[in-house]
């Protein structure tokens, strides 16, 4: 997961402070927004970037990220730590594949990579999934680095300040989908903020998913946000076309394979920015079966089949305290069978062999949540025996709009 060539595979398309204004900023200054993820009318979706990819300000502005809650969490981390380590060479090479002028990511991992894990870390523990307090809470640091020795230990609680450049960590910490911090973050740009471009990331999905905020001095003109708002919808919507016909093959039942960078798109939408994005739906949504009938679902992308989900289901969540938590149920098999730990894959040759999960029989009569989890690679098969004839509604955990149904007759 944390390799280089997995983080930066952005091309890959089918596969407690508050946020609010901190002191010496927003005062009088203009807004301008970022979209953080994005909802399709047609299909249930998550794109793991921001859109536009960049924005420009002045010192005395407000950057509002929005985040549109797909059940993917979400982050903006930056600071001279974040633009420091990885340094010019690669964000120029992120901004490159993002833009279309690199087609292809480098073999060899830069050193910079590796240091980059060790000193900012994900917002999770990568085996235990236990969230890293310093990195899931606000954080804000004028100087030094988060202390993420202790993963229940938070960054000293202080008021948000304008961001002006020259904080070493500025995080947002988890966006929460409701409350008060409920799908935004206020970046506050100081008065006296340091004109350059900043880079920023999500501390979940990583480097793949990240963008810009350029500071440009008070004479120089920026865009207005209709023409930010027009540029993220077009960043947004130069994928949802080849999405929606891929989707529409699937459920036509062909088959289809994962678009290299470029494939799929206009020629005159080639130098395009490349993202990560994922159709997340179950193909067909209702399933017609008979008792006994076996129904099998074979997966694509990191989904989970659960079914006695209840109305409120947060995997990520955010206590009085501001302390991040995270069920581990909506990534762990319950009730279910898991799949083997030992399924092959990374240092084989090849990819690994696929397997099928039986979970058994079920007559929606076992009180609780059970669920396929999420351990499976493409390929893998989970299945169910229904033994008694009904309506039996099934979701995703980790995506609350990814929903179907099995019909028993």
């Amino acid at each position: 997961m944390r390799r280089w060539s997995t983080v930066l595979a952005v091309v890959a398309l089918l596969g407690s402070a508050c946020g609010g204004g901190g002191s010496g900023a927003g005062d009088s200054g203009e807004t301008r927004k970022v979209l953080v993820d994005y909802k399709h009318d047609e299909f249930s979706a998550s794109f793991l970037a921001y859109f536009p990819s960049d924005v420009k300000v002045h010192p005395g502005d407000t950057v509002e990220f929005k985040q549109f809650w797909t059940g993917e969490p979400h982050t903006v981390t930056m600071g001279t730590m974040v633009d420091g380590i990885l340094g010019e060479r690669i964000w120029g090479l992120i901004d490159d594949l993002r833009t279309g002028k690199l087609k292809e990511i480098p073999d060899e991992e830069p050193p910079e990579f590796e240091q980059f894990l060790e000193k900012l870390p994900f917002m999770a523990e990568e085996e235990t999934l236990k969230p890293i307090q310093a990195a899931a809470q606000p954080c804000y640091l004028d100087t030094g680095e988060p202390d993420f020795s202790d993963p229940d230990k938070p960054c000293p609680k202080r008021e948000q300040p304008a961001f002006n450049g020259r904080q070493s960590y500025y995080n947002s910490g988890f966006i929460p989908y409701e409350g008060e911090r409920g799908n935004t973050f206020k970046l506050p740009i100081a008065k006296d903020a340091t004109p350059g471009t900043y880079h920023y990331y999500c501390n979940w999905h990583f480097i793949a998913m990240s963008g810009s905020v350029t500071i440009v001095p008070e004479t120089e003109p920026i865009p207005s946000q209709s023409e930010v708002a027009k540029q993220g919808l077009q960043e947004a919507r130069r994928y949802t076309g080849t999405m929606a016909k891929a989707l529409s093959a699937v459920r036509a039942g062909k088959k289809v394979p994962l678009p290299a960078a470029g494939a799929g798109l206009p020629e005159d939408d080639k130098e395009a920015p490349l993202i990560e994005a994922s159709i997340n739906e179950f193909v067909p949504s209702t399933i017609n079966a008979e008792v006994g009938e076996k129904v099998t679902w074979t997966f694509d992308g990191g989904h989970s089949v659960a079914f006695n989900v209840p109305k409120y289901f947060p995997v990520f969540d955010v206590k009085d305290d501001g302390t991040v938590t995270l069920d581990k149920r909506g990534f762990e098999a319950v009730r279910f069978p898991a799949p083997p730990e030992d399924k092959g894959g990374e240092g084989d040759d090849g990819p690994p062999t696929p397997v099928e999960v039986d979970g058994g029989k079920f007559d929606g009569s076992r009180r609780g949540l059970h669920s396929s989890g999420m351990d499976f690679n493409d390929g893998d098969k989970f299945s169910l025996a229904f033994t008694k004839p009904g309506t039996y509604p099934f979701a995703c955990l980790i995506h609350p709009a990814m929903v179907g149904k099995v019909v028993v007759k």
